[in-house]
């Protein structure tokens, strides 16, 4: 093996053809990272010597360009400082160093990739400089003491898992580029309790939100959309509200999505159990399935006229529910919608509806009240499937009251 002064002449020696990356120091950093390596880096990266003791703050110097995938994984540093002349910094280029407590991204730095600082559970202060563009799948997973945050404000970008697990986080803003975020960006970040989305949304990604079980306040700021200078506004499609997104958020209790929106996926509030109003805006389309199931104090949801569909399970368990007016525009109601809403008495319909499907009342124990807007003979032309409707439940039709069987056939 090499001894240590010529390991330090060959460094000397290729200085110039390693600026582009810190790659010249053995294998990844382990979990007993050797005084040999300790050696070479502090005295290449800080001019300092050996004293038998791991280094503390790690300042990278600024003829280097590129920090290599996992270099230092499981490294000992309780400080890094990444320089400006770094643009992108390799995946989990810092993961797994539980000592790191506070990072420095100087100006420059535009894309974080992916798992960079995943399960740095000490880390507790990072800046984001106003160069960052993209922060990256699991960028900043389970850093638990990470308090606050400021995304700066040029944030294109997250993806998936980025903030996941980071308990200490109590507030997000979006910056105004933001279009959109990864899937499960912020689940688990228990101690979340106010989110603010600019109107420069058009995405949120599945489960973004998911057990964020402080969450209280989700504020969409008002104002003007940003056009797309490429298309005219009637060709422009809405945005996504994608599966799980609030999913058992427990401490949410109202919530109103603006006309920025037109999809909420599946199971979006799954479980919200203090949710007691959702304000839906008159551009929503569609309703995904078990949109609202479990949410145990709901009492009443306005969907609005543009609303075409409304998925199968979308109240399942909601308790507290009393009734629902269902739009002109839909012209179906889907399977179990009403499951075990024990305290259902009242559903509108219009005559536009042509099918109803099975099981739509399955443990509801209050006599239902269906007001239909059509005749008795309309209603019989009605697709209906079997269901377990309460019984004493009345068919009101422009022609009469009528009593309803499993069929919902009126007598």
């Amino acid at each position: 093996m090499a001894t240590i002064i010529e390991q330090l002449k060959k460094i000397f020696n290729i200085k110039n053809s390693i600026k582009d990356t810190i790659n010249g120091f053995g294998g990844t950093c382990d979990n007993n990272f050797t005084k040999y390596n300790e050696y070479l880096i502090k005295f290449y990266i800080e001019g300092g010597l050996p004293n038998g003791n791991y280094i503390e703050k790690l300042e990278i110097p600024s003829y280097v360009t590129n920090i290599s995938r996992y270099r230092f994984m499981m490294s000992k540093f309780k400080e890094v400082v990444v320089p400006n002349s770094i643009q992108y910094i390799n995946d989990g280029a810092f993961c797994y160093n539980s000592n790191l407590k506070k990072v420095t991204l100087n100006e420059g730095v535009m894309t974080i990739g992916n798992e960079v600082f995943a399960q740095c559970t000490n880390l507790e202060e990072i800046n984001f400089p106003d160069s960052l563009r993209f922060l990256n799948n699991r960028c900043f997973d389970n850093c638990q003491k990470l308090k606050s945050i400021t995304l700066p404000s040029n944030l294109e970008g997250f993806g998936q898992s980025c903030f996941n697990q980071c308990r200490s986080l109590t507030e997000v803003t979006f910056p105004k580029k933001l279009k959109g975020t990864g899937n499960y960006t912020f689940g688990w970040c228990s101690g979340l309790t106010t989110v603010t989305i600019p109107k420069t949304v058009e995405r949120i990604g599945n489960s973004t939100f998911t057990n964020c079980t402080s969450l209280k306040k989700v504020i969409f700021v008002e104002g003007e959309k940003e056009q797309n200078s490429f298309f005219p506004p009637f060709m422009m499609r809405g945005g996504m509200i994608e599966g799980g997104v609030f999913e058992e958020c427990k401490s949410l209790t109202d919530i109103t999505i603006p006309d920025d929106f037109e999809y909420l996926g599946r199971r979006v509030f799954l479980k919200c159990v203090n949710l007691t109003g959702v304000t839906l805006s008159n551009k929503f389309i569609d309703i995904g399935e078990e949109a609202f199931e479990m949410c145990t104090k709901l009492t009443g949801v306005t969907i609005p006229d543009s609303v075409k569909n409304i998925g199968g399970f979308c109240f399942y368990g909601c308790t507290s529910l009393t009734g629902l007016t269902i739009p002109s525009g839909v012209t179906e109601i889907n399977s179990r919608m009403f499951v075990n809403c024990t305290s259902f008495t009242t559903l509108n319909l219009t005559k536009n509806i042509k099918t109803i499907h099975d099981g739509l009342f399955i443990g509801c124990t209050q006599p239902i009240r269906i007001n239909y807007n059509g005749t008795r003979n309309e209603w019989l032309n009605i697709k209906r499937e079997q269901t377990d409707i309460p019984s004493g439940s009345k068919l009101v039709c422009t022609d009469g009251e009528y009593t309803l069987d499993r069929t919902l056939t009126p007598s």
